[in-house]
């Protein structure tokens, strides 16, 4: 999809996408700061490791989907793709990454899941079939990627499948 992006945002994209570390440590401001998932990494020493370990060593590559404007950020939603670990992630992956913007560099950036599912893609909410079996309490379905056995295909790959787990209320 053809999303319009900032320029500098654009140069983050396309620095990943080529596998530029370089381009993508220029698009950063020297003393920027990453939140990723909860981590933090600030300077332009420790967001050169982190690209090298999160971004390059796994080749991940970003497909923008949209781009918007909310409290003074810039906020671009992604599908991530490569070669990461996928244990426990949401398929397709797609995450915003939100940056705040000062002298035409990246100050902050930070990633986290999508907000809410993207019109167009599979993660969408997965609703349950079948009947509901009556109890004295309410019975919620929840779905959570799991593996079990069975899941591990000839090629030592794992065939995610949707687990049900149940959830009670009181």
């Amino acid at each position: 999809m053809q999303v319009e992006l900032p320029k500098i945002i654009e140069t983050y994209v396309r620095a990943i996408n080529a596998h530029d570390a370089a381009g993508l440590q220029a698009s950063f401001a020297s003393d920027a700061l990453v939140k990723d998932v909860g981590r933090e990494f600030r300077g332009s020493a420790a967001i050169k490791g982190w690209a090298a370990r999160e971004i390059f060593a796994v080749k991940v590559r970003l497909d923008p989907i949209e781009v918007k404007e909310q409290d003074g950020q810039c906020i671009l939603t992604v599908r991530i793709d490569g070669t990461f670990d996928r244990t426990g992630l949401p398929d397709p992956l797609v995450m915003d990454h939100c940056f705040t913007i000062e002298d035409d560099r990246i100050k902050t950036l930070t990633c986290r899941l999508a907000a809410r599912p993207v019109e167009g893609h599979a993660n969408r909410i997965i609703q349950p079939r079948g009947k509901r079996r009556l109890h004295t309490r309410r019975v919620i379905p929840q779905y959570r990627v799991g593996v079990r056995v069975g899941d591990i295909e000839s090629s030592g790959c794992v065939k995610r499948q949707p687990t049900r787990h149940y959830q009670t209320r009181r």
